[in-house]
């Protein structure tokens, strides 16, 4: 299981490199709340997206 912390930097592999802005956590469904270049905010959660910690 990966932990994310508020202010990690990761990298997706569509969007791009983002920030952590927000952490909704809910046992397997943690929302993560990212920022990514060009100022598009995303929820994603966590489980299902390939998220690379930079």
């Amino acid at each position: 299981m990966r932990t994310f912390s508020i202010g990690d930097q990761v990298e997706h592999k569509l969007f791009g490199k983002g920030i952590i802005l927000d952490i909704e956590s809910a046992g397997d469904s943690t929302k993560l709340t990212i920022e990514f270049s060009g100022k598009i905010s995303k929820k994603i959660i966590s489980k299902y997206v390939k998220l690379v910690k930079k």
